[in-house]
């Protein structure tokens, strides 16, 4: 009897992480295109590695003018 509410209660665990995969699955967030810019990836201690920068990183000039 105890194997068996054992094996329920897995089944049921199991059950409800593949009902939440397929609901997250289905209803997809909004996708954002966003533009890089080059950045040099050497360092002379740490090696080579990638930066990424984003050209919505770095504020309008506008906004940096204002101060």
């Amino acid at each position: 009897m105890k194997r068996i509410v054992l094996y329920l209660l897995l089944a049921f665990q199991i059950l409800g992480l593949v009902a939440l995969y397929a609901w997250q699955s289905q209803t997809p967030g909004p996708r954002y295109l966003l533009q890089t810019r080059p950045v040099d990836p050497r360092d002379l201690l740490r090696g080579d590695y990638v930066i990424l920068g984003y050209e919505i990183s770095t504020p309008p000039k506008e906004w940096r003018d204002a101060n």
